[in-house]
């Protein structure tokens, strides 16, 4: 009689906890996203991590919620579960969005306005990502271009002749 008693209160449990457990929207439907982190920004420790994590990357690849990601870069997601957290933008996934997207002018005007210290911080690493990136691609492309074959030049007779290094 326990056994069976014990059985139907973890049903009950498992039942009740997938009721309340959010609802994560899918990865394309980003007004969805926008507004899952807008309702939960007052407790956004609180909201999913992983659904936290896909609104924020799926916005990322729209430049017209510029200005709501901006508005979200004190958002800050739950860290709890993470086996370790190696950048500030895991625990304010906006640095990293904005970051993607090159959001520049935001950034700098988010800098400038903003009476958070928090998101003037948050601003900064962005900003600071933004130029790794870029830093990294060129780096990339310098490489890349050393792998080229040996660049010709035309001489005076309009031949191609390899170019001294």
């Amino acid at each position: 009689m326990k056994f069976a008693s014990l059985v139907i209160g973890l049903l009950v449990l498992i039942t009740a906890g997938t009721m309340v457990a959010q609802n994560c929207p899918a990865w394309r439907e980003r007004e969805a996203l926008l507004q899952f982190l807008l309702d939960h920004r007052s407790n956004s420790t609180d909201a999913d991590p992983d659904c936290v994590s896909r609104a924020f990357a799926s916005l990322s690849y729209d430049k017209s919620y510029l200005g709501p990601l901006v508005k979200l870069l004190d958002f800050e997601r739950s860290t709890k579960n993470d086996e370790k957290l190696f950048a500030r933008s895991g625990k304010y996934p906006a640095i990293s969005a904005l970051a993607r997207m090159e959001a520049i002018p935001q950034l700098i005007n988010a800098i400038k306005e903003s009476e958070s210290d928090l998101v003037r911080t948050n601003a900064t690493e962005a900003l600071d990502l933004v130029c790794l990136i870029a830093f990294r691609r060129r780096l990339h492309y310098s490489k890349k271009k050393r792998r080229s074959p040996t660049p010709q030049v035309r001489s005076r007779t309009g031949c191609a002749q390899p170019k001294n290094i």
